[in-house]
């Protein structure tokens, strides 16, 4: 794992990566803060995707554990990926999963391999630093094990991205 120092937003210009942006989200169609809303306000699209994914579950918990990889090439050189880590939100207690977290980024972990075992993109995970860990409540150091087992040791490139 690579750590930067920066914008997890910044557009990637390189070609021959296929960069992957993950965020937690929650099952309820709500991005309200931190990173979420970021993602909501600059790439509108992407949100429309995500509330669709919600209101076909009935907001319910069939999500948790999934990866819905967004793309923004056009806009940010870039995908998102929405990982499906928490089934509600607020700030009185932990509200992630971490088997829903730690199953979704399995699956985007295949997703990359699959694509790089078909072409010469090399796929770039970038993972904000303390995802599932500020308002969801997580442990870092558990989230991090868990991105360690299921992308790090499977062989992908993975960022951890922090803010100055």
């Amino acid at each position: 794992m690579k750590e930067i120092i920066g914008n997890i937003l910044t557009p990637n210009t390189d070609e021959s990566l296929m960069v992957v942006v993950c965020h937690q989200v929650n099952c309820k169609g709500v991005m309200g803060s931190g990173l979420a809303r970021q993602v909501k306000e600059r790439f509108p699209h992407v949100y429309r995707m995500y509330t669709g994914k919600c209101s076909r579950a009935n907001n319910g918990p069939a999500n948790l554990g999934d990866v819905q990889r967004c793309d923004c090439t056009k806009e940010a050189g870039c995908h998102i990926a929405n990982i499906f880590g928490q089934y509600e939100y607020g700030r009185t207690r932990r509200h992630t999963d971490y088997i829903a977290v730690a199953t979704a980024l399995r699956r985007l972990g295949q997703e990359c391999k699959a694509v790089a075992k078909h072409s010469n993109i090399t796929p770039v995970i970038r993972i904000p630093y303390q995802m599932s860990s500020g308002l969801a409540g997580g442990d870092w150091s558990i989230i991090r094990s868990i991105i360690k087992t299921e992308l790090v040791e499977e062989g992908l490139q993975v960022e951890i991205w922090r803010l100055k």
